[in-house]
């Protein structure tokens, strides 16, 4: 977990769970776990958005600490307001640190190539049916060719 103080003092806890990345595109269709997306069609990569936009950034904050806020009685807007020009880059150290650590931790496979005709369900299916290698009888001492 990572932390970062606003313009009022106030420290904030991120913590980068499944669960965090699933609030966060509930509430504002940014999938932290695929960044090299975007959020919509024509929108930048959700990684460059994340850095260059400081309302995606705030947006993305927001569903990451809204159970702190409601805490201390904070609203969407009182949190936003709070995030100045002095205080962002704190929080954005703080939140891409914490979001290398759950991907160092997790290693999500790469993925997939483009699926090419040789790779359609049906070639598949063949190539499954078709046995990779002959069996042979092990040339072991009692088994010996003759």
């Amino acid at each position: 977990m990572r932390t970062f103080t606003d313009s009022a003092g106030r420290a904030w806890t991120i913590s980068i769970t499944v669960g965090a990345v699933q609030r966060v595109q509930a509430g504002c269709a940014a999938n932290l776990s695929m960044l090299d997306r975007p959020c919509a069609p024509g929108q930048p990569p959700l990684l460059e958005a994340l850095q260059r936009d400081a309302l995606v950034f705030a947006a993305a904050l927001w569903h990451l600490v809204a159970d702190q806020a409601g805490k201390l009685g904070l609203t969407r807007e009182q949190f936003i307001e709070s995030l100045d020009a002095n205080c962002l880059p704190g929080a954005l150290e703080a939140f891409w640190a914490e979001l290398a650590d759950f991907f160092r931790a997790w290693r999500p496979p790469p993925p997939a190539p483009p699926e090419s005709p040789a790779q359609s369900p049906a070639a598949s299916q063949a190539a499954e049916a078709v046995p990779t290698a002959v069996s042979t009888p092990s040339a072991s001492p009692g088994n010996s060719p003759a």
